[in-house]
């Protein structure tokens, strides 16, 4: 019999979880990480073993990672985004789901609104989001639509050839920089909340009126579909205004997803789906020790 705590595998707890770790956050390869154990420590290991050791420490995050996932449905609001993945060549989407102190994140086959609904399920709280169609799975009133993205969306139509569809977005261009320089004077507490909704209310008023003469536009011009949908969702422009704690943008879901967008650039996806759930879980860890400033080595060996 072996002493209480010593294990049958060539690696502990500490080192199952360093070589985890520097592959999950530091991005080794698993060579690189065979290379580094052996030039660093004189320690010799199969890729075979570092594979079937990713094997373990991804069964034990199973558990932990549902846990943040409850934590993030149970917050007040959630900031969601989707990016490309490849599983075996196979086009897959990496969902997000994060709050302020905690960030799921799972790879699906699919970017359609169903993997919302099952994630999801139960949350009736307000989502922070871009203007993709899958999110009206949630209602207006408890969605926030990414004013980042509509910047963006309004400088193309300023762009634009036609001198209507360049005239309509200069002055959404110009009402979102208003609406902007009263929200960051709100958050550097030079004015109360009760001003700056009293402020925006102008701004909101005209922004509609730029949208309404939008969708009057030529529908050639592909303006007109835009402008219609921003007004089918308008009450999804505005929650900040109405909900204390929700941003007008989806940057910290940008942020967020950032660490995996890096991770899928440099290994062009994954090869399995165990490799996969591994990405997603050991993101999903990182990340929200990272918002809850925790280390997480030291949870990862817990």
């Amino acid at each position: 019999d072996l002493p209480e705590g010593v294990t049958w595998g060539i690696t502990g707890p500490h080192l199952t979880s360093f070589m985890s770790h520097m592959v999950a956050k530091y991005k080794l390869s698993r060579r690189d990480l065979q290379e580094f154990l052996k030039e660093q420590y004189s320690f010799k290991i199969s890729l075979g073993c570092v594979f079937n050791k990713q094997k373990i420490v991804n069964k034990a995050l199973e558990r932990p990672v549902a846990e943040i996932l409850k934590q993030v449905k149970a917050s007040e609001n959630v900031n969601m985004d989707e990016t490309g993945h490849r599983c075996d060549g196979v086009p897959q989407w990496l969902w997000g789901m994060m709050s302020s102190k905690a960030a799921f994140f799972s790879i699906e086959p699919s970017r359609g609104k169903k993997v919302i609904k099952t994630l999801m399920e139960g949350f009736d709280n307000v989502v922070t989001s871009d203007r993709y169609a899958a999110y009206n799975y949630f209602d207006s009133d408890r969605r926030q639509i990414c004013w980042a993205h509509l910047k963006r969306d309004f400088t193309k139509l300023s762009e634009k050839k036609d001198a209507t569809a360049a005239r309509i977005g200069r002055d959404l261009l110009l009402c979102q920089a208003q609406l902007f320089e009263i929200w960051h004077n709100y958050k550097q507490g030079h004015i109360p909340r009760d001003k700056l909704i009293k402020d925006a209310e102008f701004i909101r008023k005209k922004i509609g009126e730029h949208l309404e003469q939008g969708s009057y536009t030529d529908p050639e011009l592909r303006i007109a579909r835009f402008c219609k949908n921003l007004l089918n969702n308008y009450t999804a422009l505005w929650t900040f205004l109405e909900t204390e704690n929700v941003e007008p943008t989806n940057n910290h879901a940008e942020r967020c997803l950032r660490q995996a967008v890096i991770w899928r650039k440099k290994y062009f996806g994954t090869r399995s789906n165990y490799g996969s759930e591994f990405v997603a879980r050991s993101m999903s860890l990182i990340t929200t020790c990272r918002l809850q400033s925790k280390n997480a080595f030291e949870s990862l060996t817990q």
